[in-house]
């Protein structure tokens, strides 16, 4: 059985059949009941599963989807995009090079072409949100690509405050903060002010030739690596929504700093790390 058809065959038995689901799962293969009872779902919801397709191309950044709709042909390309929401539609039409569509397609016919598009494509390691188990990184799913990648620039932050930490030139360190956003840098002076428990190779900073790029650069990598790091053992559904949410080349980017069990003695530290940037991202009123 599926990882998916697993988890969704435990929502129903979470709606229907509360209590210990043993004497139904009797009919089942051994290996396949063993795959429903490990799922951690305590959702209630399966209707999620019906409305799930149109949210998962909704909440998918286009550089996922253009690779599914090229296989279509180029009549079809044209009102599919349209039928997505945007700013999805506007980059498809760059990235495919295709012509906006010009008629108003009705609501039926939209959905019609989004579910086509959900058939062709079918990632196999999606699921709704609300069917994942609690995390302590589960607001990171409702962030948007611009916000996530507000988190690894500011998770950077922990790597750059290490490797200025003994800097003494202060016009190296001026040239440095004028690199960085007002929010980095008041972000980078309260790393300054915390002890780094984490042991990682630390930016060689001092050989930095004042390039802005190579340096911003640089630190998105570092911050890419921290969050992949973290979310080791969510699960590779939790990761799915993750990479999704953000470009093809940051998703892969952090999909390889991924492993399906937790680092010992770094991957909770991160987590720590990826809290205390979530925080410090919340507005005041809500904090």
């Amino acid at each position: 059985m599926q990882s998916k058809s697993a988890v969704l065959l435990k929502v129903l038995l979470n709606t229907f059949h509360p209590g210990s689901p043993q004497s139904l799962l009797k009919i089942l293969p051994e290996e396949d009941a063993k795959a429903v009872m490990a799922s951690e779902t305590s959702s209630k919801q399966p209707l999620l599963a019906l409305t799930w397709p149109q949210y998962a191309i909704t909440r998918t950044h286009y550089s996922w989807l253009a690779p599914v709709i090229e296989q279509l042909p180029k009549a079809m390309q044209i009102p599919l995009v349209a039928s997505i929401p945007e700013p999805q539609s506007s980059g498809l039409r760059r990235l495919l090079k295709l012509a906006p569509f010009r008629a108003e397609l009705p609501p039926s016919a939209k959905m019609l072409l989004l579910k086509r598009l959900y058939l062709l494509w079918q990632p196999t390691e999606g699921l709704p949100p609300d069917y994942l188990p609690t995390s302590p990184l589960e607001s990171l799913l409702s962030c948007s690509k611009a916000e996530l990648i507000n988190v690894i620039d500011l998770l950077a932050m922990y790597d750059l405050a290490e490797g200025i930490r003994h800097i003494v030139d202060k016009k190296k360190l001026k040239l440095i903060y004028f690199c960085l956003t007002p929010q980095q840098q008041q972000f980078l002076r309260q790393c300054l002010h915390k002890h780094e428990k984490l042991v990682a190779p630390k930016i060689d900073i001092e050989k930095w030739d004042g390039n802005p790029e190579k340096l911003t650069k640089g630190l998105h990598r570092r911050g890419m690596l921290r969050l992949g790091k973290a979310l080791c053992g969510q699960g590779r559904h939790f990761l799915w929504h993750i990479v999704h949410i953000l470009d093809t080349g940051r998703g892969k980017e952090i999909s390889l700093h991924y492993q399906n069990e937790a680092l010992p003695g770094i991957t909770s530290l991160l987590v720590q790390q990826v809290i205390s940037v979530i925080n410090f991202l919340k507005p005041k009123s809500d904090k």
